[in-house]
């Protein structure tokens, strides 16, 4: 599995990666969405049932986001 290039700065109104590279709009809305999880993670003190509840989804999808972006435990 490859690592995603993470989003480090605007050119021009576009998104660029640390390599330079122009980013996907797909790419964009999954940073978007581990940066989400993260926050209301942070807000619920680690509390994945009441996160998941904030998010909309099952406990289960969150467990899976969890994984697939990496998330740890602070």
């Amino acid at each position: 599995m490859s690592k995603k290039k993470m989003f480090n700065k605007e050119i021009n109104g576009v998104c660029v990666s640390s390599d330079g590279a122009s980013l996907t709009l797909s790419h964009i809305i999954s940073e978007a969405e581990k940066a989400h999880i993260v926050k209301v993670l942070r807000s619920t003190k680690g509390n994945k049932k009441e996160a998941a509840e904030i998010l909309g989804i099952s406990r289960k999808t969150l467990w899976e986001k969890i994984k697939s972006y990496d998330i740890r435990a602070e």
